[in-house]
């Protein structure tokens, strides 16, 4: 939902953007709001100010971003989600997908491992592979 932050005077509030107007404001609001504006003795905008604020805003729109400003964003916006608990569902339900099939495959890779090291000689090999075997299977087991 968006809202825009509303100051009339030293009042504020954060209002629904579905209840602004697009209607250009009336010579007595705008005379209404000065005087508010003085008598809380607020500082008001300067014209310049305006300018640079409508330039800046169209700057903002014609941005393009970049892959590594979109990467950089992603990470911060996890890395928040990280810290604060909030992680996105299916995204979490993704990852721990590819985490099942990685674990997968390295149960297949280890039992391939563990019979090629039955068919030598060597026991050291065959106990190694088994283990790997092992811990390969404990991982998918926790993932799943």
């Amino acid at each position: 939902q968006l809202g825009l932050r509303l100051k009339f005077g030293k009042n504020e509030k954060l209002e629904k953007i579905d209840k602004i107007s697009n209607h250009r404001f009336t010579a007595d609001e705008l005379g209404r709001w000065k005087t508010q504006m003085r008598d809380d003795r607020e500082r008001m905008i300067t014209p310049t100010e305006c300018v640079n604020r409508l330039q800046a805003t169209k700057r903002a729109q014609q941005h393009t971003y970049k892959p590594e400003e979109i990467a950089e964003m992603v990470r911060k916006r996890q890395l928040a989600a990280t810290q604060t608990g909030r992680r996105n569902l299916a995204s979490t339900r993704i990852k721990l997908k590819n985490e099942i099939l990685a674990c997968k495959d390295r149960v297949e890779e280890a039992h391939a491992a563990e019979q090629a090291a039955e068919r030598g000689d060597s026991f050291d090999a065959q106990e190694k592979a088994r283990e790997e075997r092992e811990a390969a299977e404990k991982a998918l087991r926790q993932k799943e």
